[in-house]
This record gives C-alpha cells, structure tokens and sequence, in this order.
C-alpha cells in the first residue's frame, strides 16, 4: 500500500502540462536531484478517485519525504496565473543516489555503479511515472562522459525524452577527468582562416618573384 501511495504521488509530480522535467547535476561526488513542472489551481480541488486530495496534500503541506523518512525534499512553489510551478531537489552523494526514490519508483530497472574510476547510470525497462505527455531526463555533467545514448547532447547537457512506458537510458562518466568542451567549430573557422592567409602570402610572394625576375632580365 506503501509502495502504491508513492507511486501516486510522483504520479502527481510528473501529470501536469505537456512535459515535466527531471534534472540531475553532477558536480564531482555531488548529485544535485530536481524535479520541476506545473500543476492548475483546478486540479488541486479535483479528487483522484484512488488517492482522493493527493494533489492538494503534495501542493499544501509544509514538508512531504519523498527518499525517505529523514530525507525530505526541499519544495519551493511559485503562483503563475491559474496555475502553480513547483520544485521539488534533494542533493546525493555518489554512494546514496541509488536510493533516490524517483529512480527507484519509476523505472523497472535501475543499476547505478560506483567505481574507482568511473560511474555509470542505467535505467531501464518499464517506466512507471508517464503521466505527462513528454518527460524531458536532462542530466549534466562537470566530469568527462566516456559514454551515453542520450537523444540530445548540447555541451555537458544530455537529454532523453520518455514518451512512452519503456525508456533506456545510459551514462558513464570518468571520475579522473573533468569536462572540456570540444569547439570543433572554433577549429574549423581557424583552420579555415589559417588557409586564407597562407594562399594570400604565397600570392604575395609569387608576384614579388615575378616583379624581381622581370627586373633582371
């Protein structure tokens, strides 16, 4: 019965809107967990037939545990029209993530591997939290990322889009190394300038040859 009431209320977390958004920092051993998106006024007064009031107790009460007992969530909300934005993080070191309960909840499988050298996150098979049309997993990274299967990469930025009740996602980081950004566009504009500049001097110097020989004969 446990089980099944939390389950509702990431339900909750996750409904509202066209997309919600689960974002996970990782700052060296730090994981920075927050959970964001938005909920109606009118939902709230709106019972769930199998938790009636689930919504308005998420939204009104001062403190709600979500990992656990003593671990609570710090929840900030914020009024917007007819409807209300909520935040809700909790910060994890590298040997406790495993006991995040969104990732426990919500996907079937979930192994979470912590290494000398490396740490590495996969989640996968069914995905039990779908109540939103689109829920975007935005996971960033200041160490060097050795490997992932995100649909979108944007500097140390990777995201995946779930969308239906299955979802595969992988990511390894290297623990010795931090991220760098790779600017392979500065690099091509630079090789690119670099090559101008050569063929002007070898004109230059072409036509100074030519000058000079046509003044010896």
């Amino acid at each position: 019965m446990k089980k099944r009431i939390i389950v509702l209320l990431f339900g909750v977390l996750l409904l509202t809107g066209c997309t919600a958004d689960y974002n996970l920092e990782i700052d060296n051993n730090l994981l920075k967990e927050e959970i964001t998106g938005m909920v109606s006024k009118n939902e709230l007064n709106e019972n769930n037939s199998e938790a009636p009031n689930t919504v308005s107790s998420l939204i009104n009460e001062e403190q709600y545990p979500f990992a656990n007992s003593t671990e609570i969530y710090d929840k900030k909300l914020n009024e917007d029209g007819n409807n209300i934005n909520y935040k809700y993080s909790f910060n994890y070191d590298m040997t406790n993530f495993d006991k995040s309960s969104l990732i426990n909840t919500c996907f079937e499988n979930h192994e979470i591997v912590d290494l000398c050298n490396y740490y590495s996150i996969k989640l996968s098979g069914e995905f039990y939290c779908l109540y939103a049309k689109n829920i975007n997993v935005n996971v960033t990274s200041n160490l060097n990322v050795i490997s992932n299967n995100a649909k979108k990469v944007k500097d140390n930025t990777y995201t995946w889009v779930i969308n239906k009740d299955t979802t595969n996602i992988e990511f390894v980081v290297d623990k010795t190394k931090p991220f760098t950004k790779n600017n392979k566009k500065g690099s091509s504009t630079f090789r690119i300038i670099s090559f101008v500049i050569l063929m002007v001097l070898s004109g230059i110097t072409y036509l100074l040859y030519k000058k000079k020989s046509n003044n010896e004969i």
